[in-house]
């Protein structure tokens, strides 16, 4: 009971705090993107270690097919990382009605 509680109140503080932001101010405006036949140890040296950030969208031909995370890399053990690319199924794309425009308020985003 008290874990919901605390979950309600942290729900509640995070909507006050973003209240009157659009989705736009926390956007990166021109993301650093991978594309879909890179290997993990080429992902990891050309990109991860050079931009810090924690997922990366998948495009090719201007096109999201997904993304990748570090999560996701630190599942393939560390041998396997010249063998193993990024290429694979994304049949889990963004769709329209995942994706957030930057007009939006963030509160209606979550």
């Amino acid at each position: 009971m008290r874990s919901a509680a605390r979950a309600s109140y942290n729900d509640l503080l995070m909507r006050q705090s973003l209240k009157g932001r659009k989705v736009r101010d926390f956007m990166t405006f021109d993301p650093v993107t991978v594309p879909p036949d890179i290997s993990i140890e080429s992902l990891v040296g050309e990109y991860v270690y050079r931009h810090h950030f924690k997922m990366f969208p998948v495009v090719s031909s201007q096109r999201v097919l997904g993304c990748t995370s570090i999560d996701e890399i630190r599942s393939v053990p560390r041998e396997n990382w010249g063998e193993v690319t990024e290429k694979r199924d994304f049949s889990g794309a963004p769709t329209e009605e995942f994706c957030a425009t930057s007009r939006w308020g963030s509160c209606d985003t979550l």
